[in-house]
């Protein structure tokens, strides 16, 4: 999954609203815009689920493979945070969450580029 998500709670109605922020997780927001608060007038919660498996032999994979592997399971996370901390950080508050993957700490056979990407993009969130 590549789009990329976003809720507000709308309390006199007592629901959570999701919204698809354009663009997805792979492309800058159009024009550097950010997250369209006017609806719900802030962004308190942003969670990142995005992630890309491909499974096979690290050699039998082509370069352009690698990358989408990389641009969708790390550079994204940086993606998220220049669309989403502008906000927060305005408003004085909010909450980012980033799932990642039990294998950026234990590797497992035929999933190289994998390992690497989530490796990859776990400190860019930890050290923001």
């Amino acid at each position: 999954m590549t789009e990329c998500l976003g809720y507000s709670y709308r309390p006199k109605h007592g629901y959570f609203e999701w919204t698809t922020l354009s663009g997805g997780v792979c492309n800058e927001l159009p024009g550097g815009r950010r997250p369209d608060t006017s609806r719900a007038g802030r962004v308190d919660v942003v969670v990142n689920n995005a992630g890309m498996l491909m499974i096979g032999m690290t050699e039998a994979f082509a370069p352009e493979q690698v990358a989408q592997i990389f641009d969708t399971n790390a550079i994204s996370c940086l993606r998220v945070n220049r669309a989403a901390l502008p906000a927060m950080r305005r408003q004085g508050r909010g909450v980012l969450v980033y799932i990642s993957s039990t294998t950026a700490h234990i590797f497992e056979p035929f999933m190289g580029p994998y390992v690497a990407s989530k490796a990859a993009g776990e400190p860019s969130v930890l050290v923001t």
